[in-house]
């Protein structure tokens, strides 16, 4: 579409067979990459005539996002298959997918990278958001490999996991049944203790209340 121009609809890009769901420019808006439940990663030429330059396969569920980093040498994507991968976007032959990078227990719904390309955010279903250091040491990566030209790697590591506060809820609720609970079990065992568990020595002090306010509970007993 023409941003400039009324919207205007300049090219229509066809090649997924099932709903695109995240589409993304490369920064200086030369490729488009997109996303789609047909499990695939497409990236396009913007400039002419929309031609579909590559198509990444990796995923094994929708792919639910995607996105550049600043120089568009690489694509990260999100999946429902649980994972991350990180593609080549410069390699149009051999084997473009880079990196698959695991963590989330659901579906990633979003991912981004920073501004210089050295961290991932990903958010996901499991209600958390996790941020990536492309720097070594490495864990919880599948690196891909390659029989062609090595690439270079791009080790993930998971630097931090920002769960949603919804999350706390339940837990906070329980605990604090269990404290007030645990505070009334100790008031009804002081008070049995203290009136002989009976009701009587309860009655009794409020009548001799009533009586004499000015004498205390404690001198009454």
């Amino acid at each position: 579409w023409d941003a400039e121009n009324d919207g205007i609809l300049l090219q229509t890009l066809t090649g997924h067979t099932n709903y695109v769901t995240s589409v993304a420019y490369n920064h200086n808006g030369t490729r488009i990459v997109s996303g789609s439940w047909d499990n695939s990663v497409r990236v396009w030429d913007a400039e002419n005539d929309g031609a579909m330059l590559q198509t990444l396969t990796g995923h094994t569920q929708y792919v639910k996002s995607v996105a550049f980093n600043h120089d568009g040498s690489r694509i990260v994507s999100g999946s429902a298959d649980n994972t991350i991968i990180v593609w080549d976007a410069e390699n149009n032959s051999g084997a473009p997918l880079l990196q698959t990078i695991t963590g989330h227990s659901g579906w990633v719904q979003s991912v981004a990278y920073n501004h210089d390309g050295s961290r991932i955010v990903s958010g996901s279903s499991d209600k958390t958001i996790k941020i990536w250091s492309n720097e070594p040491p490495s864990i919880s990566v599948e690196p891909a490999s390659t029989t062609n030209k090595p690439l270079s790697p791009i080790s993930s590591t998971e630097l931090s996991t920002i769960p949603s506060a919804r999350s706390y809820a339940p837990t906070t609720v329980i605990g604090v049944s269990i404290i007030l609970v645990s505070l009334c079990i100790a008031l009804l065992f002081w008070c049995r203790q203290r009136y002989g568990g009976s009701h009587r020595g309860f009655r009794s002090v409020s009548r001799r209340a009533n009586k004499s306010r000015g004498v205390s509970e404690l001198e009454m007993l």
